[in-house]
């Protein structure tokens, strides 16, 4: 397993946020796209069993040569790898540092917490797809945690919003009610969920939705 290096709680943030966009969105290579990126990787992949449907998913970033990268990491030849474990899937994951050369041991810098969200929003990105495809009901993003923690379609509404990344006033503009109102709709998402900040509230996002 390799070592990595903590992730500061502003970057964490925002890296979550993509992931959860991408996942969104149904977008399985934006997805790793985020994670080559915050390794300094020059590609990621991963290939992981969804307990759903029992099937092995390839998910890779931009550029990847699955074939290619599989090869150099069956040999050891500058590709990183370790599980991939959730509740949702089992697999592996592969960071591909061969094109600047630089040692593995100077690139490991995945932050630890990443991975389980990475386990998380795969599976949504493909129900987003399989919604999308009319092989499973589409559910709206702002209804994920709307059952589990009773939330008013309202606050629910806010949550999605904050997740997204959206700060108090751009909820406001969104949803058109006033920067006063958001903030008390925010205090009850933040009661009722037990989180304390935006970061909380993605992950919980993420959690949530993979689950469904």
């Amino acid at each position: 397993m390799p070592r990595f290096a903590a992730m500061p709680s502003h970057a964490s943030a925002t890296v979550l946020r993509r992931c959860y966009e991408a996942a969104c969105a149904g977008d399985a290579v934006g997805i790793m796209n985020v994670l080559r990126d915050v390794c300094s990787a020059d590609h990621a992949a991963a290939m992981v069993r969804w307990r759903v449907d029992g099937r092995l998913h390839w998910a890779a970033s931009q550029g990847a040569h699955t074939a290619d990268l599989l090869l150099h990491a069956a040999r050891c030849d500058g590709v990183d790898a370790w599980p991939l474990a959730d509740a949702e899937v089992r697999g592996a994951v592969w960071l591909d540092y061969r094109v600047h050369g630089v040692p593995l041991s100077a690139k490991r810098s995945a932050p630890r917490d990443l991975l389980p969200h990475l386990a998380q929003a795969l599976p949504l990105c493909w129900q987003r797809v399989a919604a999308r495809a009319g092989i499973a009901p589409a559910q709206s993003p702002s209804l994920w945690l709307t059952d589990a923690f009773r939330l008013t379609p309202r606050e629910a509404d806010v949550a999605d919003l904050l997740a997204r990344g959206a700060d108090p006033a751009c909820i406001a503009r969104t949803l058109g009610i006033s920067l006063d109102t958001v903030r008390t709709h925010l205090k009850h998402v933040y009661r009722k969920t037990n989180t304390h900040s935006q970061c909380d509230v993605v992950r919980l996002m993420l959690a949530s939705s993979a689950r469904r």
